[in-house]
């Protein structure tokens, strides 16, 4: 044949070729049919297709897609296209639900560092302008801040409520980036079994982490942990994550022939108390969508069938 693929190295020739060539001693189109044949470009012919090697951001289904649509698409994509979806729109592709675990977690993977140097820089912003109003109540100056204020003692009130705010939105950073930690040091623990993040964002609601302990999609059992009153995005995150890894050795332990994934599901915002938090309903109302459209993709993208599902 007068056509054939080039540039092709190794052992996995046809997968690391990109373009198609003429005048290659490598390989022929005919070595190279099963492959080509399979993966959707080559149909007979002199002429295979060249595979695109980018994904078309338009095409990428929305946040809270239906997870059967995001199967769909994960599907049609070639292997260079989905290499690029994740490199390119990691905070899209890693929250979709239908997608493989291996995949969301190295999209989300890739966003928790740029996540959390944001956290740092809102935090030192936040610290200086409490810094500064602080100077300038010192200096007797604090009319100067809020020159609308029809005395000093009123422009002193507004101080006083802005550094109150300030505070609270220190408070709630810092407590997101204990929760950063905890998700990040589960991700570098080795020596216990690896770890999968699911979904990570510390801008949607209180912050979300969804921690898999164990790949889901090759798991005979798989166990979705929801932790309920005062747990969240939070510094009780790394207790959270810890008891899906309790759960999986005591299944080992258990079941020593079946595989378990434990998943602590921090996609939610919880009861942050007793009373009235907990006994409000609209929290677990607010998160069924949410995680029952979870648990439909773990099922979709589950290999070998849909395994055996518990929410816990």
């Amino acid at each position: 044949m007068s056509k054939i693929i080039g540039g092709c190295t190794g052992a996995n020739l046809f997968y690391d070729c990109r373009t198609v060539q003429a005048a290659s001693p490598l390989v022929s189109i005919a070595d190279g049919a099963p492959w080509l044949w399979s993966n959707g470009y080559w149909r007979g012919g002199d002429n295979p297709v060249v595979p695109s090697t980018t994904v078309d951001p338009a095409t990428i289904p929305p946040a809270g897609a239906d997870p059967r649509t995001a199967y769909n698409w994960w599907a049609g994509l070639n292997t260079y296209q989905r290499e690029d979806a994740v490199a390119s729109y990691p905070e899209r592709v890693g929250n979709l639900d239908g997608l493989p675990a291996a995949a969301r977690d190295q999209a989300n993977r890739s966003i928790v560092q740029a996540s959390e140097q944001n956290l740092v820089n809102d935090r030192t912003e936040a610290q200086a302008s409490v810094a500064h109003i602080e100077d300038m109540i010192a200096q007797g100056r604090v009319r100067e801040l809020y020159p609308d204020e029809p005395s000093a003692d009123w422009a002193r009130n507004r101080a006083d409520a802005d550094l109150l705010h300030l505070a609270a939105r220190i408070e709630q950073i810092e407590t997101k980036l204990v929760a950063v930690a905890a998700v990040k040091n589960r991700l570098a623990n080795t020596t216990s079994p690896q770890a999968f993040l699911l979904k990570f964002s510390t801008s949607e609601g209180t912050g979300r982490a969804v921690v898999a302990v164990n790949n889901p999609d090759t798991a005979d059992n798989v166990v979705t942990y929801v932790p309920g009153t005062f747990s969240g995005f939070n510094d009780g995150a790394a207790s959270d994550i810890d008891r899906s890894d309790r759960m999986v050795a005591d299944a080992v332990t258990i079941a020593p022939g079946k595989k378990t994934s434990s998943i602590t599901w921090l996609g939610y915002d919880a009861p942050q108390s007793l009373v009235p938090g907990a006994a409000m309903e609209h929290y677990a109302v607010d998160a069924a969508p949410n995680l029952r459209r979870f648990q439909q993709g773990l099922r979709l993208a589950h290999q070998g069938g849909t395994g055996h599902l518990t929410v816990l």
